[in-house]
C-alpha cells in the first residue's frame, strides 16, 4: 500500500504543499492527481470531474513541473514548449503566439532557437514551467521542481511559481521534501508519512506549533541550514 486514507481538499488559487520524506507517499498522490495512476479505492476529483471516470477530460486541466525537466533534449526550447500544443492541434499561428507570450512570461525569449543542452538548469526548469503552462491549465502539479537547483535559482524558481498563481489564479500543488519551499510559496500544507496525511493546515499554524515528530524534525532542518 502506496498510499492509505489520504483526504484532503485544494480550494481554487490556493498553494498546497505535500511535504514529506522519501517514501512518504507523494508521489503517487501526485500521480493520481495528474491522471497517471488511478486509486485502488475512493474517488480523486479535479475541477469536479472524477479522474477514473474522465481521465482525458481531468488531463486537459493540468500542467506538470517534474523534478528532472523532461525535456525533448534534440529539440529547440521554442519545439518543447509547443510540443503540448501541437498534440492539441492548435493551428500553427496560435501555437506561435502561444509560445513567444509563454518565453516572455519565463524570461526566456533570447533562448528561443537553444537547445537544452545549451541551458542552465534554472532555464531548463523555465521551459518546463512554460511547456506546462502552454494549454492554459487550471492546476499546476510540481514535483520536486526545485530539488535539483542550487539556492539562487530555487528562490528564482518559486518567485516565477508564486507571480503566475498571482497573476492567473492557477491553482499549484507542490511535492516537496523541503520545509523551505513551503515557507516560501505555500498557503497550506499537508504532511505524509507512511503513505498518510498525519498532519494539515495553515503553514504559519504547522510553523508555529507543529503537532507531529516528522513535521518538527523538517522544522529542525530547516533552521539548522540558515
Amino acid at each position: 500500500t502506496a498510499v492509505d486514507s489520504v483526504s484532503f481538499n485544494v480550494d481554487k488559487g490556493e498553494i498546497v504543499g505535500l511535504l514529506g520524506e522519501n517514501g512518504a507517499g507523494k508521489t503517487t498522490t501526485l500521480r493520481m492527481l495528474s491522471t497517471m495512476l488511478k486509486p485502488t479505492s475512493g474517488t480523486a476529483k479535479i475541477c469536479g470531474k472524477d479522474i477514473k471516470g474522465e481521465p482525458e477530460e481531468v488531463r486537459k486541466k493540468i500542467g506538470m513541473i517534474f523534478q528532472q525537466f523532461n525535456l525533448l533534449m534534440n529539440s529547440t526550447v521554442y519545439d518543447n514548449i509547443a510540443f503540448p500544443l501541437k498534440i492539441s492541434k492548435v493551428p500553427k499561428r496560435e501555437i506561435e503566439k502561444r509560445v513567444d507570450e509563454l518565453l516572455e512570461l519565463v524570461e526566456l525569449k533570447d533562448k528561443k532557437y537553444a537547445y537544452p543542452s545549451q541551458l542552465s538548469g534554472g532555464q531548463k526548469q523555465r521551459v518546463g514551467i512554460a511547456r506546462a503552462l502552454a494549454n492554459k491549465p487550471d492546476i499546476i502539479l510540481s514535483d520536486e521542481a526545485t530539488s535539483a537547483l542550487d539556492p539562487t535559482t530555487t528562490e528564482s524558481i518559486l518567485n516565477l511559481l508564486k507571480n503566475i498563481n498571482k497573476e492567473f489564479g492557477i491553482t499549484i500543488v507542490v511535492i516537496t521534501h523541503e520545509m523551505s519551499v513551503i515557507k516560501k510559496i505555500c498557503d497550506r500544507v499537508a504532511v505524509m508519512e507512511n503513505g498518510r496525511i498525519v498532519e494539515e493546515g495553515n503553514v504559519i499554524d504547522i510553523f508555529s506549533n507543529p503537532k507531529t515528530l516528522v513535521a518538527r524534525r523538517f522544522l529542525k532542518d530547516m533552521f539548522a541550514e540558515l
